[in-house]
């Protein structure tokens, strides 16, 4: 057997006292008046704020008067047998600052240092300054939701992953005529609309999978009483992502009918001002035609070529009609020339031509004053402007000349010279397009004379205005 007489002596107090140093929570070991008799660790220092030194033998700081709780029962009630477990309470250190714990207390007789055997208590004390702070903050956040969620203007409501509503706040509940709890349990597919269910629902799916971060988008829904609403709906989702029973979606609607209806008003208004522009601008036109039936349809086929040349060249389709009406009235300003120099079957003179040339600002004039919602003004009375600056009436050069007058220019020379007038035959399409192809890049625009050509070669400016509504 070893002998272990030489093995060095420890004592209780050693070992207890080594123990309590080891130990990442606070200890003190207190008579019932709270007086410390042992223990006071590390921890207890740095919970504290106080050395040791300062703490055995005296009454423990918490019995200074800024305990939330009052520590000096709670001994009393050590001391009679009862253990206490886990109070929690708040105390303020002498440097100011404010410290969060948790105490148990449990009576204990024949404590090292105790050799009268009365009663002892000993103390655990555990910091949750950190965790309280948390919960601050988290309570907090919980109130500012609470509130938003609450009293805010749009609708809102809590979804699980199965569609069904687990909380709607009170705009909600306006919105669709009934009370926050009628809400609450209800299947989102049973407040959409019919026929809007199935996007509703995969939109819903695309983001409980993960494939979208979120989602923005109107459609209808039904009201308590039956009738139908537009709302735009933001959801978005919530919760940890492997906690399927955490994560819910957030949906924020906010009731645009009101908006759509005067939206699809304004429409209208808009689609029935602009049919009545297209007919004023078709008068327009016609007066020109009825004075100069020589020319008459001239313009109109202008206005389809030019469209077409539009088209291909892929201009938004807004743009297009702009440059189609504004064709249409291009030659506007011939109803202040003379007709007999119009229609004058011999060559014009040069006093005559000078006449002639004052028709783009006399149609510039004439339609200045309305207000279109194309460029009709500039077209009007640009459309003899030439790339170069050889044009009239203001010898305008490249970029200076709106591409819309760049387009009708093309159109207006092809039609004209392929066309018969009172002072000569026709010249024929070919004699058209080789105008254009000669002076392609100095009087006329590369990109447009090429549209212009593909389409006369191949569709040819009768058929363009044989399919005009």
């Amino acid at each position: 057997m070893e002998k272990t007489d030489n093995l060095p002596h420890v004592s209780l107090r050693d070992r207890v006292d080594a123990l309590l140093k080891a130990l990442p929570i606070a200890v003190a070991v207190m008579n019932r008046d709270g007086v410390v008799r042992y223990g006071w660790n590390s921890a207890a220092e740095n919970l504290f704020g106080r050395p040791r030194s300062e703490a055995v033998g005296k009454v423990i700081p918490l019995l200074d008067g800024g305990c939330s709780v009052d520590f000096a029962d709670l001994l009393r009630r050590a001391a009679t047998g009862e253990v206490i477990s886990g109070t929690e309470f708040h105390y303020e250190r002498r440097d100011g600052s404010t410290v969060y714990a948790s105490v148990s207390l449990a009576p204990a007789a024949n404590v090292v240092g105790n050799r009268q055997g009365t009663r002892a208590i000993v103390g655990l004390f555990e910091e949750i300054t950190q965790r309280k702070q948390a919960e601050a903050l988290l309570r907090e956040s919980e109130e500012r939701f609470r509130s938003v969620f609450e009293d805010g203007q749009l609708g809102m409501a809590i979804v699980d992953l199965d569609t069904r509503i687990v909380q709607a706040n009170r705009r909600m509940a306006e919105v669709f005529g009934c009370a926050p709890r009628e809400l609450a349990g209800s299947m989102v597919k049973d407040l959409s609309h019919p026929d809007d269910v199935a996007d509703v629902a995969a939109r819903i799916e695309r983001l409980a999978a993960g494939n979208i971060d979120y989602f923005d988008a109107e459609n209808r829904y039904i009201r308590k009483d039956g009738s139908t609403l537009i709302g735009r709906v933001v959801g978005t989702l919530i919760g940890s992502a492997g906690e399927t029973r955490s994560r819910h979606i957030i949906a924020m609607l906010e009731d645009v009918t009101a908006r759509r209806q005067t939206q699809e008003e304004l429409s209208s208004t808009m689609a029935k001002l602009r049919q009545s522009m297209r007919q004023g601008i078709r008068a327009m036109a016609h007066i020109v035609e009825v004075r100069d039936p020589y020319t008459a349809g001239h313009q109109e086929r202008v206005a389809c070529l030019a469209r077409a040349i539009s088209q291909t060249l892929g201009l938004p389709e807004d743009e297009v009609a702009g440059i189609y009406y504004a064709s249409l009235v291009h030659d506007i300003g011939k109803i202040s020339i003379p007709g007999e120099i119009l229609s004058k079957p011999g060559r014009l003179s040069s006093a005559e031509f000078e006449l002639i040339r004052v028709h783009p600002q006399a149609g510039y004039d004439i339609v200045r004053s309305i207000d279109f919602p194309w460029p009709v003004n500039d077209i009007v009375l640009q459309h003899h402007e030439r790339l170069d600056g050889s044009g009239y009436p203001q010898g305008l050069t490249g970029d200076q000349i709106s591409y819309g007058a760049v387009i009708v220019a093309v159109a207006d020379v092809v039609e004209a010279m392929s066309s018969h007038r009172p002072y000569r035959p026709a010249l024929g399409i070919e004699a058209a397009l080789d105008e254009i192809r000669k002076n392609r890049g100095r009087l006329y625009d590369p990109g447009v004379v090429d549209a212009c050509e593909s389409i006369v070669l191949t569709q040819g400016i009768d058929a363009l205005v044989s399919s005009t509504p």
